[in-house]
């Protein structure tokens, strides 16, 4: 759990977490009710500095102070005055309550957090803007659809059945567009022998090497102001019979907004338990590299690796996010994602969101999954930009991931949202 240069390893937040001598149980977050457990053997909790804030969409709104006695190894309960807290703007609300060191110990300084959690604690819905009634331009050839708005023009490649420009204020933001993705980098835990050796399965139906055929390409104009390209594929490996048939439906409307209507539909017999991602993967421009969402974080997580890390928000460098595992391997990804964007310095760029709690990565590297040493990665020149319905878990190292963890082979559909930003 800690690096070889005594750096903290993600996993190492999570045990952390998990062994943390605080504990909270919820009974009426509303009303600011908890239940605390004190673990400690010998040391009483008003020993510790407490302190409970409220924020909306990843911000603090209101932060007290709290000085709680409870006795070693007892537990009791607590009401916060959470009722002084104004919650009628719009946006997704926590509460927060956390103990940490009020003296420097010898093993940590003064702050250093002993304990957290986090409840939700009320949604207020925005009111949907209105969306411009017209102003869309079509365009079709042979070989393209285009489509142009104020401030974009899109283009998608009928052969490849890809968006192939994505231009956003006279620059273009994209190098590939949005296509199915199954593979990742496989993990230690899935190339050992100690365990099911998951990884080897995927490479042996070509996971790694998935390919889209184009079937079918269709394009309507369902308003003034929305224009509806449909387009179904069907993606395996070379010389397999299993893989998925894929649907997607692009809506886009006049102020440059695209939702994806995706369906997934497998078809020939998969032959393993479980698949190591479901999503859809697209590659930006590689200066397009501010990366910021409102999620799980700030260190990377997965499905059954998160509940240690907060629901905040958060940005960072795209580049700045690497994680220097010994073995190259799968990284980075965020959990619980509302929403992200990818922009370039001058804030030109997209923002994703979806209809379910998103996995979202993103990585400059090309070959995590072909090095065996961090001297061999290299670049993709470009970003890429994973956005995943479900991904599978880590597992420990001799126990594989829990099924509730797992990716099936199973049909999926979903919509997700990518927002020009200008």
């Amino acid at each position: 759990m800690v690096f070889a240069d005594r750096q903290d390893q993600p996993e190492l937040c999570q045990a952390k977490h998990a062994y943390a001598p605080v504990r909270f149980e919820a009974l009426d977050v509303q009303a600011g009710q908890l239940r605390i457990t004190n673990e400690i053997n010998f040391t009483d909790l008003d020993e510790l500095a407490g302190q409970w804030s409220v924020s909306r969409d990843g911000k603090v709104v209101h932060r007290e102070g709290l000085t709680l006695s409870l006795p070693p190894r007892s537990a009791g309960d607590v009401t916060l005055p959470v009722g002084k807290v104004a919650l009628r703007t719009p946006g997704e609300y926590f509460l927060e309550i956390a103990f940490s060191l009020k003296e420097d110990a010898s093993w940590a300084k003064a702050g250093h957090e002993i304990a957290f959690a986090q409840f939700p604690l009320a949604t207020r819905t925005r009111p949907k803007p209105d969306k411009p009634g017209a102003g869309l331009r079509l365009s079709e050839t042979q070989d393209e659809i285009r489509v142009q708005g104020g401030q974009f023009a899109y283009t998608f490649n009928k052969r490849s059945g890809r968006l192939s420009s994505l231009q956003i204020r006279g620059r273009e933001t994209l190098v590939a567009g949005p296509r199915l993705n199954l593979w990742r980098a496989p993990i230690l835990n899935e190339l050992q022998n100690w365990g099911e050796v998951e990884a080897r399965d995927w490479y042996d139906i070509g996971l790694d090497m998935l390919e889209e055929t184009v079937d079918t390409v269709y394009v309507e104009r369902e308003s003034p102001g929305e224009i509806v390209i449909s387009i179904s594929t069907r993606a395996s490996a070379p010389r397999f019979t299993a893989g998925y048939k894929n649907s997607y439906q692009y809506h886009i409307s006049a102020d440059g907004t695209i939702i994806i209507e995706y369906t997934g539909t497998p078809f020939g017999a998969f032959l393993v338990r479980w698949l190591p991602r479901f999503g859809l993967q697209l590659r930006l421009q590689e200066d397009i590299d501010h990366f910021e969402w409102f999620g799980r974080s700030p260190f990377e997580t997965y499905p059954d690796r998160k509940t240690g890390a907060r629901i905040g928000r958060f940005s960072i460098k795209v580049s700045d996010q690497y994680v220097p595992y010994i073995v190259p391997q799968d990284q980075g990804n965020r959990t619980e994602v509302r929403w992200a964007s990818l922009t370039d310095k001058n804030g030109v760029g997209l923002k994703v969101s979806a209809d379910f709690p998103m996995n979202v990565s993103v990585t400059t590297i090309a070959n995590f999954d072909r090095a065996f040493y961090p001297f061999q990665l290299e670049e993709a020149g470009a970003v890429i930009l994973n956005i995943d319905y479900s991904i599978t878990g880590v597992g420990g190292t001799p126990i594989p991931v829990r099924p509730q963890y797992r990716t099936y082979p199973q049909q999926y559909r979903f919509s997700i949202q990518l927002e020009p930003l200008f």
